[in-house]
């Protein structure tokens, strides 16, 4: 039976001889291990798949004016080595910005309500990646010289050996300066 194949993830099975390669003299040491059963231990290989899942965040423009536009771009990649079904991303874009819109590359399907954003993947093959571009417009009550950070992660697929590179953040300052006034005057004629 040794060497048997078991399917995708069990390699192969062997027998562990802890009894009959042992000599005989060891049965009644009580010290020794060995010669303790009639009976040799099965041993099952498995080998379980493995996909790296990463993604990197920016964010344009650095600074926006309040009732623009910001666009964070999310790239999504299984580094190997081997494909990652269910992969799904998810972005919680941060108070003080409004969703607009999501698109993705790589058959990724936008998802989620309000601010909660995700993007869903079948399947991301080893060595592939997927680009995710969110819109987002900043609130006009917006306190100026704030930054906003927005996190996105991803998850799914079977074991991901390396987590450190499973979120990434951007960060975006508020432009939004008290208005300016210029050019006003008042006089006695004005103001009767």
């Amino acid at each position: 039976m040794s060497g048997t194949s078991l399917g995708h993830a069990a390699l192969r099975t062997s027998f562990a001889r802890n009894d009959a390669d042992f000599p005989e003299s060891y049965r009644n040491d009580p010290d020794r291990p060995e010669r303790i059963s009639d009976h040799d231990i099965p041993v099952a290989y498995f080998a379980f798949p493995q996909a790296d899942l990463s993604i990197t965040k920016s964010g344009s423009p650095a600074t926006v004016v309040t009732g623009a536009n910001v666009t964070y771009t999310v790239t999504v990649t299984n580094n190997g080595p081997h494909s990652a079904p269910g992969v799904t991303v998810t972005d919680v874009l941060p108070a003080g910005l409004s969703f607009v819109s999501c698109d993705s590359t790589g058959s990724g399907v936008c998802g989620g309500a309000g601010n909660s954003r995700t993007v869903t993947f079948t399947s991301l093959a080893a060595n592939q990646s997927a680009t995710i571009t969110l819109t987002a417009t900043l609130d006009c009550n917006a306190t100026d010289g704030t930054v906003l950070m927005d996190t996105a992660s991803v998850s799914g697929g079977p074991f991901d050996p390396d987590s450190t590179n499973d979120s990434a953040s951007a960060s975006t300052a508020v432009s939004n300066p008290a208005p300016v006034i210029s050019g006003a005057s008042a006089g006695p004629a004005v103001l009767s």
